[in-house]
């Protein structure tokens, strides 16, 4: 039997505003952004993740808040990653 859990949305609250997000198309859109803006200064990356926020809802809000939400997202898609990899991991057989 396979047993799949729905983490496909997350909840986020950014400055009093919360919003229910699907985690893999949030995530996705960050790692976009990392590539676009690899080489470039965290300010640029920073101001499209605010743009990016913005665009789906949330209100205005810092460099440091991008900052923090883009590192949530990915942290948390790279645990959910953790974990499946630790339930398909074949446990070793005995003797």
């Amino acid at each position: 039997m396979i047993e799949i859990e729905e983490t496909g949305y997350i909840p986020v609250k950014i400055n009093g505003e919360e919003k229910s997000l699907d985690l893999y198309e949030t995530y996705n859109r960050v790692a976009e952004l990392c590539k676009e803006f690899e080489g470039k200064t965290a300010r640029e990356y920073h101001e499209a993740v605010r743009g990016y926020l913005q665009s789906i809802g949330f209100p205005e809000c810092s460099h440091g808040t991008a900052m923090k939400f883009s590192e949530a997202i990915i942290a948390h898609v790279q645990g959910l990653q953790k974990k499946v990899e630790s339930a398909e991991s074949p446990s070793p057989t005995p003797n």
